[in-house]
């Protein structure tokens, strides 16, 4: 009925096909009416191969729930495990024949619904996402933004795919905050239409692109000895060590290296106020990881310790007060209303500063 309207209209229809791999029943886009384009989303897939398919549910590769008796560089690695039987090696022969596995490590290839809808349609296009709500409080990932795009890309010359679509989103529900200002993933956009109109997806290729993605969105492309997209991969990525505290002087670290280089802008401003954001959020965090510590033994710890986090703690929150009106006043001139603006405050902040002012008057009581 929908689509009729939209024939009607002189348009071309197009739908999320999702359904028919949550239902594991892709053969069905073989009946799908021809005039109308089915969009394929993966939002997840970063390289060549991928740890976890969804047909018919999450699916991950049984390698992921196996002990491969090596470690991996200042991170623990990942793990996976399914109810047995529903790995993606349990899936149809044919189902895995069409996605394919990597011949040397043995994973899935990326991006199996693209591959799975080219061997039943030729008229459909996929989707990836430069933002999900899903990325990180402050701002979107960098480094997934930047790298579902071009892996997707890569994969669509392959199946002669007819055309992509990059998603941003703006939250993940109805009642979630809103997500971040759309103008930090300017870098994520840029950088999908340069991949997407040339098709140029080499990793010597993605770097040179970035020259001409900061010129176009206004900010430096080095910082001293250091590029844009290292520090964009480092505040994307999670701080190796023990605790919070070693993401706190991440952010100090690039916090120090953006400031020195008076970044300026739409992207500019925006980023150095989310990564400012994100550093007060992480201290919150720490504060709340320390009285973790102390609690055990709270009626022995030093009133010192009380009076050190608690002036800590009102740093933070006259800190976070006098960011709210530089990012209110940036808010308004780029991305939206001051209503819009209060929603997604009040969900970066609130919840942490109740939980962790009570979380240090908890210490305090002996």
């Amino acid at each position: 009925w929908v689509w009729n309207i939209i024939k009607k209209h002189g348009k071309i229809p197009l739908f999320w096909a999702d359904m028919f791999f949550t239902e594991n029943c892709p053969h069905l886009l073989k009946q799908i009416d021809k005039g109308v384009i089915p969009v394929i989303w993966e939002y997840d897939d970063t390289d060549k191969i991928t740890p976890e398919i969804s047909i018919g549910g999450l699916k991950p590769t049984i390698l992921e729930a196996k002990n491969s008796y090596r470690t991996v560089i200042r991170d623990l690695p990942f793990s996976r495990m399914e109810r047995e039987g529903n790995f993606f090696e349990d899936l149809d022969e044919k189902i895995k024949e069409m996605i394919g596995t990597d011949s040397k490590t043995g994973y899935p290839h990326s991006f199996p619904q693209t591959r799975i809808a080219s061997q039943f349609r030729k008229n459909f296009w996929s989707a990836c996402a430069v933002y999900t709500c899903s990325d990180m409080l402050f701002l979107p990932s960098f480094i997934r933004g930047v790298l579902n795009p071009v892996f997707m890309c890569n994969i669509l010359k392959k199946v002669n795919c007819k055309g992509i679509i990059a998603t941003n989103w703006a939250k993940a529900h109805s009642f979630a905050p809103i997500s971040p200002p759309w103008t930090l993933a300017l870098y994520n956009i840029a950088h999908f239409a340069a991949v997407s109109y040339t098709g140029r997806t080499q990793p010597s290729e993605i770097k040179e692109n970035s020259k001409i993605v900061a010129r176009e969105i206004g900010i430096p492309i080095k910082f001293g000895q250091f590029y844009l997209d290292d520090i964009l991969w480092t505040i994307s990525s999670n701080a190796p060590g023990p605790g919070i505290i070693r993401r706190v002087k991440n952010l100090e670290n690039v916090l120090l290296l953006l400031k020195q280089q008076k970044v300026d802008g739409i992207f500019g401003k925006g980023l150095l106020i989310s990564v400012e954001a994100e550093l007060l959020w992480s201290k919150l965090q720490f504060l709340q990881e320390e009285a973790r510590w102390w609690t055990p033994n709270r009626k022995e710890v030093p009133s010192i310790v009380f009076k050190e986090m608690s002036e800590r703690f009102r740093n933070i929150v006259k800190e976070i007060h006098n960011l709210e009106k530089k990012a209110g006043l940036y808010y308004a001139q780029f991305v939206g209303d001051k209503k819009s603006f209060r929603a997604w405050w009040k969900g970066l902040f609130e919840f942490d500063l109740n939980i962790t002012e009570k979380s240090i008057k908890f210490l305090a009581k002996n």
